[in-house]
């Protein structure tokens, strides 16, 4: 996990989200309460919960989960989000939380940053609509959302209608990816095409 500028005496307070397979969201909660008892589950969707909890309970949490596909720190939202503005202010809000979270060191200032970007029926593609990519690049520097590679500082921007939050990768790859997974087919086991998601699996 990567380490953040937060105050060191082990008690500061992070929101994390966790990700996971539609359907499984009381599953991950159990799982996580054995984990780490003290957490706080915050917001609970159909796809991801919000947790409060210590830097250091998220990093137990990411080395001991196996039914969460990814878990990242909570930057912005989440919120409703109505119009372009309210989506660039968003966005301002999470470009500010990154850069007091990570150490001027960390190699996430100023180099280029990436986006994975979930979305569901967003509040862009409605009338009148406009284009997230602009306002993404103005605020997330080197930011493309047509980039296949993530950089090492990695947005995830999860929109589900017109409720959206971003949250920033902590480990270098999503913690329900393991070593060997085939590259573009997250969870498959080499040689086994169409296997369960390791996730999935534990779960």
């Amino acid at each position: 996990m990567r380490s953040l500028a937060l105050p060191q005496d082990g008690t500061a307070g992070i929101r994390l989200v966790l990700y996971f397979t539609k359907g499984l969201g009381d599953v991950v909660a159990a799982e996580v309460s054995g984990i780490v008892p003290a957490a706080a589950i915050q917001l609970a969707g159909d796809r991801f919960l919000v947790l409060a909890l210590t830097a250091a309970q998220a990093a137990r949490l990411g080395r001991q989960a196996h039914t969460v596909d990814d878990a990242r720190l909570l930057v912005a939202g989440p919120e409703r989000i109505g119009s372009e503005a309210g989506f660039a202010a968003l966005c301002a809000a999470a470009a500010a939380r990154v850069r007091e979270v990570l150490p001027p060191d960390s190699g996430g200032q100023p180099g280029p940053w990436s986006v994975t970007m979930s979305a569901r029926s967003p509040v862009w593609r409605r009338s009148p609509g406009w284009d997230p990519a602009p306002v993404l690049a103005r605020h997330f520097p080197g930011a493309d959302l047509s980039a296949t590679e993530r950089s090492p500082v990695d947005l995830r921007l999860q929109a589900d209608e017109d409720t959206a939050h971003i949250a920033l990768n902590l480990w270098s790859r999503p913690i329900g990816k393991r070593a060997g997974d085939v590259p573009g087919r997250a969870g498959d086991v080499p040689g086994r095409a169409g296997a369960l998601r390791p996730t999935v699996a534990a779960a």
